[in-house]
């Protein structure tokens, strides 16, 4: 029993490209009996490349937003500077 896809789909799917179609991969699931994972596919708390990339992008923000709030900082303080009454 197959699925009716060629080498070449059968390759990339493989390989996790995304070109290869949801259908696809959900009827070579159900061949090997691994179909229930579909349930769990869009879970957020399950994909951990989705958990990985968010942790990154914060901790990019929390950078960016660091450096904008010392230079704010910085920059209020000039202003705040009186000139040398000597």
């Amino acid at each position: 029993m197959g699925i009716g896809i060629s080498v070449a789909t059968l390759l990339r799917l493989e390989a996790g490209e995304p070109s290869v179609s949801l259908g696809v991969l959900a009827t070579a699931l159900w061949l090997v009996g691994r179909d229930q994972t579909l349930a769990t596919l869009a879970k957020p708390k399950e994909d951990c490349g989705a958990l990985r990339w968010q942790a990154q992008i914060s901790r990019l923000r929390q950078g960016r937003e660091s450096y904008v709030w010392v230079r704010l900082a910085k920059q209020w303080i000039s202003s705040q500077r009186r000139p040398d009454c000597g």
